[in-house]
């Protein structure tokens, strides 16, 4: 094959794997220096490797199809969250696909991290740094809404029927002061 991760890696992941003269990628699964690699959800893999092992190559695909899947059929948030996991990866984060839902330590770490942006908007909100507090609050939102994406959520959908809940329920509904 010419270059796999060309066929199946969404654009930045493209970008990132070939496109960078002078940059070259170690391999997770052989150890191997590759110019060439497909940057996935949580690993560096080189062509060889791909076309070696087709659970690898298996996982990638169906990391593409359901962002491809998702394109075009979300709303203002899932369209925030592509945009975001598309900035994170070509930056050489990690995305996350539904079938990491199973790893209960990733999605845990992953929560932990948006419980760390909701203690700086705190420490914001603590000394009055209103400029510092919504760039925490922003993180908050971004954090959230592109971990729900990429485990699967139809966040527009699970949001609009969380407000229409939230519609329903009584005048200040089990005696909450705020």
């Amino acid at each position: 094959m010419d270059n796999l991760a060309e066929k199946i890696l969404p654009e930045p992941q493209r970008r990132l794997a070939g496109g960078l003269k002078g940059i070259s990628f170690l391999c997770d699964h052989c150890g191997e220096r590759t110019a060439t690699a497909a940057v996935g959800r949580r690993e560096v893999v080189c062509d060889e490797c791909l076309e070696a092992d087709p659970v690898l190559t298996q996982k990638h695909e169906e990391a593409l199809r359901f962002a491809e899947e998702r394109r075009g059929a979300e709303g203002p948030l899932g369209a925030i969250a592509r945009e975001q996991t598309e900035i994170n990866t070509a930056n050489g984060w990690a995305a996350l696909a539904p079938a990491d839902w199973t790893d209960q330590n990733l999605v845990l770490s992953k929560l932990a991290m948006i419980g760390e942006e909701v203690g700086e908007a705190v420490s914001g909100a603590r000394i009055k740094d209103f400029e510092n507090f919504g760039e925490e609050c922003a993180d908050i939102i971004l954090r959230t809404v592109t971990l729900a994406v990429q485990l699967g959520v139809d966040i527009d959908r699970a949001v609009a029927e969380k407000m229409e809940k939230n519609r329903a329920r009584a005048y200040r509904h089990n005696g909450k002061r705020c």
